[in-house]
């Protein structure tokens, strides 16, 4: 399930079609994909260092903490014709192996390189797509 914080947005199409788009742009950005699939709709990265433009795979880099940033992407059905979408950038502040990977994760900050990646992804998807009439994106 993606964190409380991460935004959304109504968008026009199928949940595979946004998916897709989705995909294709953070390819496009350079930032390599972990997982993604169409029938589900699901987007994941792999790490991403917003300041070298690289990506890897593993944990992060814990010493760059901000700056390697992990991105998902849930597109889930709608009203007819129309798809919502839920983008989350996450990053890991420590390492605790006696914790799951994944609890502990934290939205990145508002002023950070993937919080810019979110916000440029879904400025592109509307531009593509097109925002449903009442689409509710929280950034």
């Amino acid at each position: 399930m993606p964190l409380p914080q991460a935004d959304t947005l109504l968008l026009r199409g199928s949940p595979g079609k946004v998916a897709a788009e989705a995909a294709s742009w953070l390819t496009a950005q350079g930032v390599t994909l972990e997982r993604w699939s169409e029938r589900d709709a699901y987007v994941e990265t792999s790490w991403y260092d917003t300041t070298t433009k690289r990506g890897g795979r593993g944990e992060g880099d814990l010493g760059r903490l901000l700056t390697s940033v992990k991105i998902r992407c849930w597109a889930d059905p709608g009203p007819p014709g129309q798809t919502r979408i839920t983008v989350e950038a996450v990053y890991r502040p420590s390492y605790d192996p006696s914790e799951r990977p994944r609890d502990r994760e934290v939205p990145v900050p508002a002023k950070s390189g993937g919080r810019g990646i979110v916000e440029r992804l879904l400025v592109d998807l509307n531009k593509r797509l097109g925002v449903a009439k009442d689409s509710t994106a929280s950034p």
